[in-house]
């Protein structure tokens, strides 16, 4: 699974609300001198967390973003789904596609079994979880 430009932006957006959740907002200028992202990118991005509940905005002098929901109740899969239009699936597979062996094919079978990991490892890995591991990989690379 390959994950876009688009989803890591997200991603590192993300991740940089959850570091300031406890500070309040932060402006998208900000974050995106920060992380070295183009702001008007984060914009389009920063759209798709808002419609899905994830991230709410504060308009005026001193707006800003910030996370709609503790970060250890947001997960990689919430985010990556958001920014993300494809992942592992067999063209086969899907609705109105046939190629005459769907009786005997396994590949659906095992696009699905992919599917279903990446799924649980997206899922079980917390907005939370992953700062942690930043933080970690922070402090090491500092010493």
């Amino acid at each position: 699974m390959r994950i876009s430009t688009r989803g890591r932006y997200g991603l590192r957006f993300m991740l940089v609300l959850a570091a300031e959740y406890e500070h309040g907002v932060i402006s998208l200028r900000e974050v995106a001198e920060r992380e070295s992202m183009p702001e008007k990118y984060l914009e389009q991005i920063v759209s798709y967390f808002i419609k899905a509940g994830l991230v709410d905005s504060l308009r005026g002098v001193r707006g800003g973003y910030h996370l709609a929901r503790h970060p250890v109740d947001i997960t990689v899969g919430d985010i990556l789904r958001l920014t993300e239009n494809v992942f592992p699936t067999a063209a086969c597979g899907r609705e109105g596609v046939h190629c005459g062996h769907s009786e005997s094919c396994v590949l659906i079978e095992i696009v699905e079994d992919i599917r279903g990991a990446v799924d649980r490892v997206m899922d079980r890995l917390t907005l939370e979880e992953l700062l942690g591991r930043f933080r970690q990989r922070s402090a090491s690379l500092a010493v």
